[in-house]
């Protein structure tokens, strides 16, 4: 097998997926081959999710849908890291020992079942606000743009205090799941202002 991948895709994955989670299987990048001629790549961190939806390219004869490959996070990273800029594309081939080579980076998938992302992208939200981490969020733009480029409006749609936020394109082919921050404590930032009494000594002397 052999396949042409997005670098762009690639990255926007890259964004979100964790480095050293426990959770081994989540730490890269997972590429889905849903059909025979669709295929989706994907990364979470379980607070945040991208998932992005493309044909797939493959340079030698087709293979049947219905699997996936984990591709560690290293592996990613140092295989765009060592492939020329000048290139949008870069290849995945399968190797006769089970193993795969991205670019001029030899991997093994990673163990696991990664999660079922489908679950976890809502089909509608209700526009209601919510409160999300911010770091997350910034995350999710960046990914959305990545997957892009500033072709497509980007579009951040919230869904009240409980439930995810979706950062997406316009045409909804690349998707970021942002899970609410819930926190009941009140946070005091009062050592912004000036203490009591000094703003009366002040008024006084003016």
């Amino acid at each position: 097998m052999k396949v042409s991948l997005s670098v762009n895709l690639l990255k926007a994955a890259l964004t979100v997926a964790p480095k050293k989670d426990n959770r081994s299987y989540l730490n890269g990048v997972c590429l889905d081959f849903v059909t025979d001629s669709e295929m989706v790549y994907c990364a979470t961190d379980g607070s945040i999710l991208y998932a992005g939806k493309t044909p797939i390219e493959y340079l030698d004869d087709p293979q049947k849908g219905g699997f996936q490959i984990i591709v560690p996070y290293d592996a990613v990273s140092l295989a765009l890291k060592n492939h020329s800029k000048a290139y949008t594309a870069i290849f995945l081939e399968s190797l006769p020992d089970g193993r795969y080579s991205l670019g001029d980076v030899i991997f093994g998938s990673l163990d696991g079942k990664f999660p079922d992302y489908e679950r976890v992208i809502p089909q509608t939200v209700s526009g209601e606000a919510g409160q999300y981490n911010p770091e997350n969020v910034a995350k999710a733009y960046k990914a959305i743009s990545l997957a892009c480029g500033l072709t497509e409006k980007i579009e951040f749609l919230q869904s009240g205090k409980n439930d995810c936020a979706i950062v997406k394109s316009r045409s909804s082919d690349h998707v970021c799941v942002v899970m609410p921050w819930r926190t009941h404590e009140t946070i005091d930032y009062t050592g912004w202002h000036k203490p009591k009494a000094i703003v009366e000594t002040a008024l006084v002397a003016a």
